[in-house]
């Protein structure tokens, strides 16, 4: 079954897999399934990337958008702000408003 990358993405951000790595990344889309288990910290890492990569999409249909924008917020409300991993913060709720924020101005 085809799945678009707006719909893989937005289920990532929700902490449902992690295909897509950091953007930009040479080789940011991944099919390796033990992607998660090879990060630090993948509960936060993974939904960061795909708000990083919604953040940047080009296109979305009215419906994809909608999706994207009820998933940033859910995200935003299952993690806490920030996390210290020991080796520094990271910033998961700046990360994930920013590109909501990016989402959301696309019309």
């Amino acid at each position: 079954m085809f799945r678009s990358k707006t719909a893989i993405l937005t289920d990532q951000l929700l902490g449902r897999g992690c295909q897509y790595q950091e953007p930009g990344a040479r080789g940011s889309h991944t099919v390796n399934p033990f992607t998660r288990f090879l990060i630090r910290h993948p509960d936060f890492v993974c939904p960061m990337w795909a708000a990083r990569h919604l953040g940047t999409a080009q296109e979305f249909s009215k419906t994809e958008r909608e999706s994207a924008l009820k998933a940033f917020d859910e995200a935003l409300r299952l993690k806490p702000e920030s996390f210290d991993t020991g080796d520094g913060v990271i910033e998961y709720g700046r990360e994930i408003r920013a590109a909501r924020a990016l989402v959301a101005a696309r019309d």
